[in-house]
């Protein structure tokens, strides 16, 4: 049996206010940084979002904690 190991490369360009360690792409999808694994959204109720560290924040909450990535110094 082989093991083939697979690399992604993500653009993360927005940041979660409180947690570090998640980031989310232009097109939308949630990246857990530390373990480079994507968040399944999920509905609880009638509420659609995401679980982030064992806490449930909904898409309407997580709008408002939504950082702009600073772009870096570019020397050309």
């Amino acid at each position: 049996m082989q093991t083939i190991t697979i690399s992604k490369t993500y653009n993360i360009d927005w940041h979660i206010l409180g947690y570090s360690d998640y980031g989310v792409t232009n097109n939308g999808n949630i990246v857990n940084l530390k373990r480079g694994t994507l968040l399944k959204k999920t509905v609880t109720g009638y509420s659609k979002g995401y679980y982030i560290n064992k806490k449930f924040i909904t898409l309407t909450k997580l709008r408002t904690l939504l950082i702009k990535n600073k772009t870096g110094h570019c020397p050309f």
